[in-house]
């Protein structure tokens, strides 16, 4: 029975992430289709549709920075219903050892470098990496600012949090840990839609949870995941740098590839003798 109150509480925290993006979402299209139409009643489809693509080119990223914080607010606010601090609440775990920081977020760069790369040598069709660049680009917002902080700071916390955090540390108490890992990185590919994401998110989702199973310490899948995030802003440069040709572009490719692994290797070595507490908020103050 607990095991299934476990995995029913990592299931509805997925499920509450996932509905605040939903419904944030839905609230905006309506609110847009509403104002266009009082501004303009006499307007065509064609027109609205510019209109809304307008909007979500500029504001797009600052609804979903808003749906990231009325997650990380809810949970919270069930934290405090429950009597938990925000970390107990979440399975913050241990703190991050200084010496880790720097290969954490090289980790990051290295697996945003090898996945740059992967995505233009793999032989995948036309439309797929289309599909891919289009949504990628949707992700871009004319704000710069808001980029930054919800690419930087809002995305990889809330994810963190909720998949490494609250997901993670009720599986681990439904399921051994290695498939407690898989499962939330399966799931944390899936929710990202397109097929291309899907299939290195899933990868990254694995990698990450290992590292919070690892180091023992959410704050570490934390800063993995900031380092990734962050290099997408630059992680093209070393491509430009190289030479303009296959073996240029596979070369860098590779050497992200090789610079993870070395990266995660250190983090294993560091970390020996850590591990995810069994229990959320396991070893940590209640308030």
């Amino acid at each position: 029975m607990e095991k299934l109150r476990s995995l029913r509480d990592a299931v509805g925290y997925i499920l509450l992430f996932v509905a605040v993006q939903y419904l944030c979402s839905l609230v905006a299209s309506y609110g847009v289709l509403a104002y266009f139409y009082r501004m303009d009643p006499g307007a065509s489809a064609e027109e609205y549709v510019a209109f809304a693509q307008a909007f979500d080119s500029r504001y797009g990223t600052a609804l979903l920075s808003l749906s990231e914080v009325i997650t990380l607010a809810a949970v919270w606010a069930m934290g405090r219903a429950r009597g938990l601090g925000f970390g107990a609440m979440i399975g913050r775990g241990r703190g991050i050892s200084q010496s880790l920081v720097p290969w954490l977020l090289l980790a990051g760069l290295c697996g945003n470098v090898f996945v740059s790369g992967a995505m233009d040598l793999l032989p995948f069709s036309q439309a797929l990496q289309d599909s891919y660049q289009q949504a990628s680009s949707a992700l871009d917002s004319s704000w710069m600012l808001m980029n930054v902080l919800s690419v930087a700071v809002l995305a990889p916390i809330t994810e963190e949090v909720v998949f490494r955090g609250l997901a993670l540390s009720r599986l681990r108490q439904a399921m051994p840990a290695w498939l407690a890992v898989l499962a939330q990185g399966l799931v944390f590919g899936l929710i990202h839609g397109q097929l291309l994401w899907m299939l290195y998110a899933v990868v990254f989702g694995v990698v990450l949870g290992w590292v919070r199973v690892k180091t023992g310490s959410l704050g570490a899948a934390i800063l993995l995941h900031v380092g990734f995030n962050v290099s997408s802003f630059f992680a093209g440069l070393f491509y430009i740098l190289a030479p303009q040709n296959l073996w240029g572009e596979l070369f860098v490719c590779l050497l992200g590839g090789v610079g993870l692994v070395a990266c995660l290797f250190q983090v294993a070595r560091q970390s020996r003798g850590s591990s995810l507490p069994l229990l959320p908020g396991e070893g940590e103050e209640q308030a």
